[in-house]
Protein backbone atom coordinates (compact mmCIF):
# COMPACT_ATOMS: atom_id res chain seq x y z
CA UNK A 1 0.00 0.00 0.00
CA UNK A 2 2.87 2.48 0.79
CA UNK A 3 4.00 2.14 -2.81
CA UNK A 4 0.45 2.56 -4.26
CA UNK A 5 0.31 5.89 -2.11
CA UNK A 6 3.94 7.25 -2.95
CA UNK A 7 2.85 6.57 -6.52
CA UNK A 8 -0.83 8.24 -6.16
CA UNK A 9 1.22 11.43 -4.76
CA UNK A 10 3.93 11.44 -7.51
CA UNK A 11 1.05 11.02 -10.49
CA UNK A 12 -0.84 14.09 -8.40
CA UNK A 13 2.63 16.44 -8.27
CA UNK A 14 3.37 15.80 -11.96
CA UNK A 15 0.02 17.26 -12.42
CA UNK A 16 0.66 20.37 -10.57
CA UNK A 17 4.05 20.68 -11.83
CA UNK A 18 2.71 19.96 -15.69
CA UNK A 19 -0.23 23.08 -14.71
CA UNK A 20 2.94 25.41 -13.57
CA UNK A 21 3.91 25.52 -17.24
CA UNK A 22 0.87 27.60 -18.25
CA UNK A 23 2.36 30.02 -15.93
CA UNK A 24 5.72 31.01 -17.16
CA UNK A 25 6.05 33.72 -18.99
CA UNK A 26 7.22 33.32 -22.94
CA UNK A 27 10.47 34.71 -22.00
CA UNK A 28 10.69 32.43 -19.12
CA UNK A 29 9.27 29.61 -21.79
CA UNK A 30 12.25 30.14 -23.98
CA UNK A 31 14.54 30.09 -21.01
CA UNK A 32 13.51 26.48 -20.64
CA UNK A 33 13.89 25.47 -24.70
CA UNK A 34 9.29 25.10 -25.06
CA UNK A 35 7.09 26.96 -26.95
CA UNK A 36 3.91 27.74 -25.42
CA UNK A 37 2.53 25.33 -27.54
CA UNK A 38 4.84 22.43 -25.69
CA UNK A 39 3.62 24.06 -22.54
CA UNK A 40 0.17 23.73 -23.32
CA UNK A 41 0.41 19.97 -24.52
CA UNK A 42 2.69 18.98 -21.37
CA UNK A 43 -0.18 20.65 -18.73
CA UNK A 44 -3.14 18.40 -20.98
CA UNK A 45 -1.45 15.48 -20.43
CA UNK A 46 -3.20 13.66 -17.86
CA UNK A 47 -0.59 12.51 -15.04
CA UNK A 48 -1.53 8.77 -15.52
CA UNK A 49 -0.23 8.80 -19.00
CA UNK A 50 3.31 8.00 -19.55
CA UNK A 51 6.14 9.51 -17.85
CA UNK A 52 7.25 12.91 -16.87
CA UNK A 53 7.89 14.20 -20.57
CA UNK A 54 9.25 17.57 -20.78
CA UNK A 55 9.08 18.07 -17.30
CA UNK A 56 11.16 15.20 -16.84
CA UNK A 57 13.75 16.66 -19.13
CA UNK A 58 13.43 20.26 -16.96
CA UNK A 59 14.69 17.89 -13.90
CA UNK A 60 18.09 19.97 -13.23
CA UNK A 61 17.37 22.74 -15.48
CA UNK A 62 18.08 25.79 -13.77
CA UNK A 63 17.19 29.59 -15.55
CA UNK A 64 18.43 33.16 -14.30
CA UNK A 65 16.87 34.44 -11.14
CA UNK A 66 16.47 38.03 -12.83
CA UNK A 67 13.78 35.97 -15.33
CA UNK A 68 12.06 34.99 -12.35
CA UNK A 69 11.66 30.94 -12.75
CA UNK A 70 14.31 28.40 -10.83
CA UNK A 71 13.11 24.64 -12.17
CA UNK A 72 14.64 22.97 -9.39
CA UNK A 73 13.79 19.96 -6.91
CA UNK A 74 13.26 17.22 -9.54
CA UNK A 75 11.63 19.07 -11.90
CA UNK A 76 9.22 21.14 -10.03
CA UNK A 77 8.96 24.75 -11.16
CA UNK A 78 9.06 26.96 -8.39
CA UNK A 79 9.04 30.91 -8.13
CA UNK A 80 7.17 30.61 -11.62
CA UNK A 81 5.84 34.41 -11.40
Amino acid sequence: MNTWLGSVRNRLQLARTRAQLLNLTEEQLRDVGLTREQAWQEASTPPWRGGPGIVGALRNHTTSAKNGVNIVNGGHVIDAA
